[in-house]
């Protein structure tokens, strides 16, 4: 086995060679964390084990040599041991005694780097234990802080071809600086165990690095060579820091540093560095170590002993300990607030001044003496006086701790506020004897069978039951044979040996008593434990329930012919029930399914809340009218969904009335007609599209006839002229009148082919536009009419307003609108037209309002929308394009409204249709 010896002369840590108070708090940390019994961090020291805190054992029993740790040795990385039978490894091997008899063991063979031993961490337990990957996680962290104490308070001989990081110190104390060789500078260098490298102290850049270097940033010589220690170091301050103690000193000594990684992350470590000569410069020489893991690990300690203190003095428990004369050591914040005292007043105090004196008595006298012997004390009654005098009755329960020489002790105490259960036990005592009283009063008869069914004990009530003397057959006859027909005994005793197995048995019977009469009693049967808990008898109850069941028995008919109506109900039917205020208190399944809504969001909302909108208020203020009378109320209602959803019912409204006739709840029942009144509605809106497409088909072939016959009328007209005309300039006139008439004509033919087109063109692609975006197009195409006329537009439609639409009318149809409101502007006043979305009614239009001259909606309302109407004076006006944008609304189920005044502007409404959002 290698050296393990230690050289304190060197150590880092100095500070911490003889104190064990950070092993104690990694013990500690360990406790917390794994709640075992046994607990131990050692160290090996001329191949013995050195150890340096535990818990659980004293150190006196502590063994030289253990064969877990030898075991942990071989298999190398943390052990779990949960059946020690099976470890080749350990059979024929004596166990040290505080490892005998447990179940379970975790440990861990402490290496440096370079694969030497330091040490060990175990922890054991008598009971099974399973480690979960966090437990193990957290005892490898744990390990990794005892390894890096131990490392830098043993600086441990690694090979003795090595160089050990010390001899550089120790060769520049013995030779001086100036004596050492570059050759022997660069050995160490490159040797040397722990990260260094050389830079120049003007500006700090990297001229050389060793490979431990390289492992503890992560990286390459190339990426570090010619850097700046500005870019290695994690912190300018820290930087700083380090070339201002080398200013003032010459050298710096284990300085706390961050250094940057390749991956980003920082790394803790100390520096230590030193001025020397290399290459006829002076540089500077560089060492790190890293402690990053004890950073980590002192931080959780930390964090620990937080936890624990915070644990202590806010658990909901009261905690004290107590010296070996009695005064208060510690207490928890619970503690105080139940006795009533500040901690101040408790601390140093001794126990006696808070215990009674028969407490103290029995403290000093009894229960002392046993606790110095077994170390422990559980549930102890004792009394304690509280600060405002009240005396308060606790469970104590008290350990002794030792200190590692056994020559101090502490007295740790958990005490349990059991006052009121006292107070809770005198009450069941007395509750107890009134319950005996009511035994022998109850109208329940009780009897007591042994395991042979012989009558025990009985009240009067069980001996009227069984209409004979019961005090004559004490002991002498089984209930079972005694007193029950021969056909039942067999049943009764099956049921009497269930109860000895442990078993609760309920009947109810019917029994034909000895005048003929049929009478209904409940038999209940409990078994009787012993102390073993094994059944030694039987409490048989009987009480008479003939009047109560007979009573079920009509009530369970009496339901069951309600269920089944409701039942038929239920799955028919809507069925709603109001208060007398309207307010819902119930609601069946098949209502929630239609309605979309859960119980809770129905409860406590009137019938309104389904309302649709549909109906105007006097429907419903008849109806009401009609039920609070008493009245029974009948009519179609269209509800609306939670998901928004239409649906019809016909509903009948039944009022249930007091003896005053005065309405005190409402049952609704309402029948789904949803598709009845959508085929209803379908026919109707066949009806009025075909009547309406009738009107617009007369009123298409009127204008077609129209128009088509004074343009003929014109050919034939320039024809007949033609035919008699010798003039040649006459005939080319003609023939210029006649091109204007053809061109006309053609035009005629286009527009009614585009409205044809609209009308017929039942394939449109619809998809969801952003209405915003369109109107704000329009504007850029209509910018220079805009611009001319200075006239102001107001985009009021909210950014995100979508519309199913077809792309194409919907473009034409605000380019005819806003252009025709920029054409119509009034030349009195500023021309201004505004659009926004409204609602009205349930549906959502786009309004289209501007000042401009308006339209004289009396003397041409009717025509507006014709084709070839003009209103105005405008030699651009076709009377065309109102004519082919109704048209283009219409195709997409919509419909347009007009509001104008002569003189102070219009107002077109674009209606979309209802499947829009």
């Amino acid at each position: 086995m290698e050296d393990h010896s230690v050289d304190k002369k060197n150590s880092k840590m100095g500070t911490l060679i003889g104190n064990s108070s950070v092993f104690e708090n990694l013990i500690q940390l360990a406790a917390l964390l794994f709640e075992t019994p046994i607990i131990s961090i050692s160290n090996l020291v001329n191949d013995k084990l050195d150890y340096r805190a535990s818990k659980g054992l004293n150190f006196s029993d502590l063994p030289a040599y253990n064969p877990l740790a030898e075991f942990c040795i071989s298999k190398k990385g943390i052990q779990i041991i949960s059946d020690f039978k099976n470890i080749d490894l350990l059979e024929g091997t004596k166990l040290s005694e505080p490892y005998a008899g447990y179940q379970f063991y975790c440990g861990t063979a402490l290496l440096n780097e370079k694969g030497q031993l330091l040490g060990f961490f175990e922890i054991a337990d008598h009971k099974p234990r399973v480690f979960s990957e966090k437990k193990i996680d957290q005892f490898q962290l744990i390990a990794n802080q005892i390894s890096i104490i131990l490392k830098e308070e043993l600086l441990v001989a690694i090979d003795k071809n090595r160089l050990k990081v010390f001899e550089l110190s120790q060769l520049i104390k013995e030779e001086g600086l100036a004596k050492i060789t570059e050759k022997n500078l660069l050995t160490i260098f490159d040797k040397a165990p722990t990260a260094m490298l050389i830079a120049r102290p003007n500006d700090g850049q990297i001229v050389m690095v060793n490979k431990e270097l390289q492992k503890l940033a992560e990286t390459n010589e190339l990426e570090l060579l010619g850097k700046y220690t500005s870019e290695f170091y994690a912190s300018e301050s820290e930087r700083n820091l380090f070339f201002s103690v080398m200013k003032e000193k010459g050298a710096v000594k284990n300085l706390e540093i961050g250094i940057k990684k390749n991956d980003g992350t920082i790394a803790s470590c100390l520096v230590s560095s030193e001025q020397i000569l290399f290459k006829g410069e002076t540089m500077l020489l560089s060492g790190f170590i890293d402690i990053t893991d004890r950073k980590r690990a002192e931080l959780l300690i930390i964090q620990q002993e937080e936890s624990f203190r915070s644990l202590y003095n806010r658990t909901p428990v009261m905690l004290h300990s107590l010296d070996e004369k009695g005064n208060f050591l510690s207490v928890s914040d619970y503690w105080l607030a139940k006795i009533g005292y500040q901690r101040i007043q408790i601390l140093g105090k001794n126990v006696r001044q808070f215990f009674t004196k028969a407490s103290i008595h029995e403290f000093v006298k009894i229960r002392m003496p046993e606790l110095l012997i077994r170390g422990y004390d559980f549930d102890i009654p004792y009394q304690i006086i509280k600060r405002n005098g009240e005396v308060m009755d606790v469970l104590v329960s008290t350990i002794i701790e030792k200190s590692h020489d056994s020559q101090e002790r502490r007295f740790l105490s958990v005490m349990q506020d059991v006052t009121e259960r006292k107070k809770i036990d005198n009450a069941l005592q007395k509750s107890e004897d009134n319950l005996r009283t009511i035994f022998e009063n109850t109208n329940i008869g009780y009897a007591l069978l042994d395991a042979d069914m012989f009558i025990v004990s009985f009240n009067q009530s069980m001996q009227k039951f069984v209409m004979n003397d019961l005090h004559k057959t004490l002991y002498l006859h089984t209930y079972s044979i005694l007193y029950f027909a021969e056909a039942r005994q067999q049943t009764l005793l099956q049921s009497i040996n269930a109860v000895l197995t442990g078993k609760v048995i309920s009947y109810e019977i019917n029994y034909v008593q000895p005048n003929g009469d049929d009478r209904w009693y409940k038999m209940n049967m409990f078994p009787v434990f012993n102390k073993e808990t094994i059944a030694v008898g039987v409490v048989m109850a009987v009480e008479d329930i003939n009047e109560s069941k007979l009573k079920e028995i009509h009530l369970n008919n009496v339901v069951k012919e309600i269920t089944d109506y409701k039942r038929a109900l239920d799955e028919s039917s809507i069925v709603l029930i109001t208060n007398e205020k309207g307010l819902i208190t119930y609601a069946n399944e098949y209502c929630m399914s239609i309605t979309q809504y859960s119980l809770d969001e129905l409860l406590n909302e009137d019938l309104s809340f389904l309302d649709s909108g549909f109906h105007a208020d006097a429907f419903f203020q008849e109806m009401w009218a009609t039920i609070q009378s008493g009245a029974i109320w009948k009519g179609e209602i269209r509800n609306k969904t939670k998901k928004g959803d239409f649906f019809w019912v016909d509903c009948t409204i039944v009022p249930f009335v007091d003896i005053k006739g005065k309405p005190y709840q409402y049952i609704a029942i309402q029948r789904d007609i949803t598709q009845t009144k959508n085929a209803e509605f379908e026919l109707n809106k066949s009806f009025i599209l075909v009547n309406e497409q009738n009107k617009r088909l007369l009123n298409f072939s009127y204008i077609v006839s129209h128009n088509l016959r004074s343009h003929t009328s014109n050919i034939i007209s320039i024809l007949n002229f033609l035919e008699k005309e010798d003039s040649e300039t006459e005939k080319e006139e003609l023939m210029q009148h006649l091109k204007r008439v053809s061109r006309s004509l053609n035009d005629t033919l286009y527009n009614l082919n585009e409205v044809v087109s609209i009308r017929n063109n039942i394939n449109l692609v619809i998809e969801p536009l952003n209405l915003f975006e369109y109107v704000q197009q329009s504007i850029r195409v209509l910018g220079e009419q805009i611009r001319i006329k200075n006239v102001v537009i107001i985009n009021g439609v909210d950014e995100n307003f979508m519309v199913q639409y077809n792309p194409a009318y919907l473009e034409s149809i605000l380019l005819n609108f806003i252009s025709n409101a920029v054409k119509y502007g009034s030349p009195e006043r500023q021309a201004e037209i505004e659009l926004s979305i409204v609602n009205e009614n349930s549906e959502l239009c786009l309004k289209i309002r501007d000042n401009g001259i308006g339209i004289d909606m009396k003397k041409n309302g009717d025509k507006l929308f014709g084709m070839y109407k003009t209103f105005n004076n405008n030699p651009d006006a076709r009377g065309i394009g109102l004519f082919i944008t109704k048209n283009q609304i219409d195709a997409m189920g919509g419909r347009v409204e007009v509001e104008s005044e002569l003189g102070k502007g219009s107002t077109f409404k674009i209606f979309f249709s209802q499947e829009n959002p």
